[in-house]
């Protein structure tokens, strides 16, 4: 059994309208089945994205690695990459623990003509240490992200 977790707010697979969350009022909110999957370690900011169901777009998956002690976001990359119904992967994280793990996952996303949207998180000295404190991942520097996506085809 994989553990996902901790510090995580959970899951939502929108195809069957199911939550296994944290969310606030998820069982409230407007549901929109899309083709866009969402892999968030910011809690909040992944949440807002799910309000943005409120203005029409939909989603394949909410995925929330948080601390990543067993399923990462490399796993959750993949797991979008394997899904019929994620057309595009939007990916928010503050680090990873294994890079090339990251860019493996990042060429089966090309090689699967699956758009693979980064916003990396933690870009700062002070959030390099937040991100530290609060999921335990080393940030690393933009710079050194940046260079790898550009060796993998993007």
């Amino acid at each position: 059994m994989r553990l996902l977790g901790p510090n995580c707010v959970g899951i939502a697979n929108l195809n069957s309208m199911v939550g296994l969350n944290f969310m606030p009022k998820f069982n409230e909110m407007r549901m929109v089945k899309g083709d866009i999957g969402i892999i968030s370690q910011s809690v909040a900011l992944g949440y807002c994205m799910m309000q943005s169901m409120e203005r029409g777009i939909g989603f394949t998956h909410y995925l929330s690695p948080g601390n990543s002690c067993d399923v990462d976001v490399c796993d959750m990359i993949n797991y979008l990459v394997e899904d019929n119904a994620a057309k595009v992967i939007c990916c928010m994280f503050e680090g990873v623990r294994d890079g090339e793990r990251l860019l493996e996952a990042a060429r089966m996303a090309l090689a699967a003509d699956k758009p693979l949207l980064i916003y990396k998180l933690a870009n700062s000295v002070i959030s390099q240490r937040t991100a530290m404190s609060h999921t335990g991942t080393m940030a690393g520097s933009t710079a050194a992200y940046e260079a790898a996506f550009r060796a993998t085809g993007w």
